[in-house]
C-alpha cells in the first residue's frame, strides 16, 4: 500500500514506544503491531491519504471490535499541556466503499504493557473518527488507525493539528478568555455531529469523586463546549471511571462527578458553527469535593489505569 504525505513537518523518533512483533495473539494488554506495519511519525500539521486493501497489515484480533482489522500504526510525540486534535476520515473509493473509520492511542503502563488509552469510533460523523484532548503527561505515544472490521477497507485521509490552549482552571470561581482561531475543526461538537467547530482547549485537575460544573456565558457567539476526562479518554468508552459532558448554548453548563480514578479534564470551546471562531467569554468553575476518598483514589497516571474495564462498544450501523 502506497501513502501520501502531504505536510512535510514530519519527524522520526529513534526508539518507538511500544515493542514491535510479527507474530503472537492480539489482546488488550499485548497488540501485535508488525514492524512493517509502523508507517513512521505522526505530528501537527500532516496530512496522510492512503487506502486499506485485502494487502494491508491485519491485527489478529482487535480489542474494541473482536474482529481481525486492516491498520496502519504512527508515532505521535505529545507535549504536556498541549492540546491536540487528530482526525481519521473515510473517503469516496472506486474499489471499496466499507471502510469504516477507528482511531486507537495507545501506550504501555509501568510493567511495560501495552494498553489503549484513548479510542473513538464513529465520533466524527458516520464512518469517520476524532480524538482530541490537552495531553495529560509528555511522551511518544502510539496512534493506530484502522477500520472497525475485517471487510471495511477503503481510502482515507489521516490528519493531527496543534489547537490553541487558553489557560487551566484551578479555584472556584469565574474566568475570562477569549476565544482563539483554531485550526481544530471538530465534527462533534456538543455532541451533535450536524455541528461543525474550530475547538479551542482549556484544562482543570479533579480528584476522584469530586463534583465539576463548568458554565460558559458569552454574547459574543452561540457557543458550545464539552468535557471530558480523565486523561486521554475524552470520549468515555474504555474505562468505568471516565466521564463526560456536553452542551451548547450562553449560561448553560457542563457538570459530572469524578469516578475512583481523579486526573486532568479536557475541556473544548467553540461556536456552533464553523465561522464562529472569535470573542470573549467567561468560564465560571465549582467545585463540590469528594464526601470520602474512594479506595485507591489519586491523580491519572499511565501506571494507574483499569486495564479490563472497558465499556462494551456500541452495536454498528449497517
Amino acid at each position: 500500500m502506497s501513502t501520501t504525505r502531504i505536510a512535510l513537518r514530519a519527524l522520526f523518533f529513534a526508539v518507538p514506544l511500544l515493542i514491535l512483533g510479527a507474530c503472537g495473539s492480539d489482546n488488550i494488554t499485548s497488540p501485535i503491531f508488525g514492524a512493517g506495519c509502523n508507517k513512521g511519525t505522526l505530528s501537527p500539521g500532516d496530512t496522510i491519504l492512503g487506502s486499506f486493501t485485502p494487502t494491508s497489515c491485519q491485527m489478529e484480533f482487535d480489542f474494541w471490535s473482536n474482529e481481525h482489522a486492516p491498520y496502519e500504526a504512527y508515532d505521535v510525540h505529545l507535549t504536556k499541556g498541549h492540546a491536540y486534535l487528530i482526525k481519521l476520515d473515510s473517503l469516496p473509493d472506486a474499489t471499496y466503499n466499507d471502510f469504516d473509520a477507528r482511531l486507537t492511542l495507545w501506550t504501555t503502563n509501568a510493567n511495560g504493557s501495552s494498553i489503549p488509552l484513548a479510542v473513538s469510533d464513529d465520533d466524527a460523523g458516520f464512518h469517520n473518527s476524532e480524538i482530541w484532548f490537552v495531553a495529560p503527561v509528555s511522551g511518544t505515544f502510539k496512534l493506530v488507525a484502522s477500520s472497525y472490521w475485517y471487510g471495511g477497507l477503503g481510502a482515507f485521509r489521516l490528519a493531527m493539528n496543534e489547537c490553541p490552549v487558553l489557560g487551566v482552571l484551578d479555584t472556584v470561581g469565574t474566568y475570562n478568555f477569549t476565544l482563539a482561531t483554531s485550526p481544530c475543526i471538530a465534527s462533534r461538537a456538543g455532541g451533535n455531529n450536524a455541528d461543525t467547530s474550530r475547538y479551542s482547549f482549556l484544562s482543570l485537575n479533579a480528584t476522584a469523586g469530586e463534583g465539576v460544573t463548568t458554565t460558559v456565558t458569552t454574547a459574543a457567539f452561540p457557543p458550545v463546549f464539552e468535557m471530558f476526562g480523565p486523561g486521554f479518554d475524552v470520549f468515555s468508552n474504555i474505562y468505568a471511571g471516565s466521564r463526560s459532558a456536553a452542551t451548547k448554548g450562553s449560561g448553560n453548563s457542563n457538570s459530572f462527578t469524578m469516578g475512583a480514578t481523579g486526573g486532568q479534564v479536557t475541556i473544548a470551546i467553540g461556536g456552533t458553527t464553523v465561522d464562529s471562531t472569535t470573542g470573549a467569554f467567561t468560564i465560571t468553575l465549582g467545585r463540590v469535593p469528594a464526601p470520602v476518598a474512594p479506595p485507591g483514589a489519586g491523580p491519572w497516571s499511565i501506571a494507574r489505569l483499569p486495564l479490563m474495564a472497558r465499556k462494551p462498544a456500541p452495536p454498528k450501523l449497517p
